[in-house]
């Protein structure tokens, strides 16, 4: 760790933990974490060999913890081992693309009736292509873009500069901004009272996506693909449409508790959970084109990227997306959706099939069957996540043993922040509270001693949210009508002046109804629009909090002494 008083930090919560657990596992780490951090990576306890599921959630936690901690001396090239996954996935890719173009020669009795089945299902889901079905729902997302970094992409940039777009893509976004009067009033100066067309120089094409890595743990960073402006607009109108109609067919992308749950239960329902390696980077391009109907696939084909820019050159991939576009999350989703409701169909059993992204869970006597269709079909089962046999079973970021909630809290971020270093004593607060293990009153105080500012903010537990360091609530006055006064950490957002026409505009879409300038939200006394300039400040001020649900959990009741 390159901070030093962090290091320190760490070191003396993890000591203080340990000594709270007592467990072998926690010593090892700690040995670890004061010489060589590589090994710390190493210490994963895995469920077998585990009786009960209070003995492994110790072990489980107190390992993963720092799994991720992005302060940690290593030797990885992190950004190195990204790129390296990413051609690999390439590899994959074109294998698979060889395998679907020479379907005949590669016919597999078992999986081909699951292909045909997952044409139709998916087919129902999407139904007749029509645009008007993709582009009523576009929208701009808030991540970067080909010419736009994340902190220079605002909306109103977007709207408002010449786009950057794909050639194929070209025409549908042209389309949709000449028949927006707002949106030309963005761009031109002036609102168009007539039909009008957009010159060439309110574009820029571009051959595709710019490759950039972003954070992932503490072995290797996140491949993502900076789509083109335009694209992006284009791809989230898909996204959201496949969004909703995965809705009307049980399978629910804005919420992840039916996965969750299905892995609280799966030993009674006789149920596996399967997670996949780098499966955004492995949707191969002839899949999408075998199971989607026709027209669909080419007009995803049309706004996607065909080539992306690494490292200095142009690489034309033989993915069809990747994470950073507007509607790979929700593609992938539907492809395993279908493929294994299909393969269930076939069993004879039903609803046991749940699929959150690449979380997929499958009943047990599916599971081999289900790693023959996602390798043929140029997928990798991640065995370090999948789990078909013992006590274990994960999904969508909880984690069960024998039906018990073991879920472990990272520390990822460094530790440079107040706002940070709450967040990592509420996390442990209320693991150890949720656990009902011994009480780190000594780990804890280590992060309120480190704290910067004074005086500390607090908050009453069980309130939801990191405004202040979580306490107990009998020491905090409360109001019958304004709730509990507290000292908590605020973030105060300066404001810059934008394109007051390209945010009217983004508004009259996001909102779909038609509304008069002078409703728009002002905050600048200059008259003119404002976005927030990631600029803020960070303060300590006083207010209420009314938490209804803190009132029936005296702390007395579970607060050590």
């Amino acid at each position: 760790m390159k901070n030093t008083r962090e290091h320190e930090l760490l070191q003396v919560v993890v000591n203080h933990l340990s000594a709270s657990l007592s467990t072998p596992k926690s010593q090892a780490v700690l040995m670890t974490l004061k010489g060589d951090h590589e090994a710390l990576l190493s210490l994963g306890a895995t469920a077998n060999g585990y009786q009960t599921a209070a003995e492994f959630a110790k072990d489980y936690f107190i390992t993963e913890y720092l799994s991720k901690y992005k302060g940690l001396d290593t030797s990885y090239d992190k950004p190195a081992v990204a790129l390296g996954k990413w051609k690999l996935a390439e590899t994959q890719c074109s294998v698979t693309n060889a395998r679907f173009r020479n379907l005949k020669l590669n016919f597999n009795s078992a999986v081909e009736p699951i292909l045909h089945r997952a044409q139709r299902k998916i087919f129902k889901v999407l139904g007749g292509f029509t645009l008007r079905k993709v582009l009523s729902d576009c929208r701009w997302g808030p991540g970067a873009t080909y010419d736009m970094s994340r902190v220079a992409a605002s909306r109103d940039k977007k709207i408002s500069k010449p786009l950057t777009v794909t050639p194929k893509a070209l025409r549908f976004i042209r389309l949709l901004m000449e028949s927006d009067p707002n949106w030309g009033e963005a761009i031109l100066g002036c609102k168009p009272v007539a039909p009008f067309s957009l010159l060439p120089e309110c574009f820029v094409c571009v051959r595709g996506s710019r490759f950039l890595t972003v954070p992932k743990n503490a072995k290797t960073d996140r491949c993502i693909a900076a789509e083109p402006t335009g694209n992006s607009f284009l791809q989230q109108g898909v996204g959201r449409f496949i969004r909703r109609r995965l809705k009307a067919f049980g399978v629910d992308l804005d919420d992840q508790s039916r996965n969750q749950e299905f892995a609280r239960e799966a030993l009674k329902l006789g149920l596996a959970t399967i997670d996949l390696s780098s499966a955004s980077d492995t949707i191969a391009t002839e899949l999408v084109f075998h199971l989607l109907p026709l027209d669909w696939a080419h007009y995803l084909d049309a706004i996607r990227s065909p080539e992306t820019f690494v490292k200095g050159e142009w690489i034309r991939t033989e993915k069809f997306a990747s994470m950073g576009n507007g509607f790979c999350f929700e593609l992938e989703s539907l492809l395993f959706w279908a493929l294994m409701s299909s393969m269930e169909e076939d069993s004879g059993r039903v609803d046991l099939v749940s699929v959150y992204g690449d979380d997929i869970i499958v009943p047990v006597d599916l599971y081999e069957t289900a790693e023959v269709v996602l390798s043929f079909v140029g997928f990798t089962l991640n065995p370090e996540k999948s789990h078909a046999t013992g006590l274990f079973r994960e999904s969508c970021g909880r984690h069960f043993f024998n039906g018990v909630d073991v879920t472990p809290v990272y520390q990822k971020e460094c530790l440079t922040h107040p706002s940070e270093l709450i967040r990592a004593y509420n996390r442990l607060f209320r693991l150890f509270r949720r656990m009902s293990w011994p009480w780190p009153r000594k780990a804890l105080r280590a992060f309120q001693d480190f704290y910067p500012l004074k005086p500390l903010p607090l908050i009453p537990y069980p309130v939801e949210g990191d405004d202040g360091f979580l306490d107990d609530e009998s020491k905090f006055v409360a109001d019958p009508v304004y709730g509990y006064r507290c000292r908590v950490l605020v973030y105060s957002e300066q404001y810059k002046g934008c394109n007051e026409a390209a945010m009217l505009q983004d508004r009259l879409r996001t909102i779909g109804r038609q509304f008069d300038r002078r409703s728009f939200a002002n905050p600048l006394p200059s008259g003119h629009c404002a976005v927030s300039s990631q600029s803020g400040r960070w303060r300590t001020r006083v207010r209420y909090i009314q938490v209804a649900a803190v009132r029936g959990f005296p702390a007395s009741d579970w607060l050590p002494a």
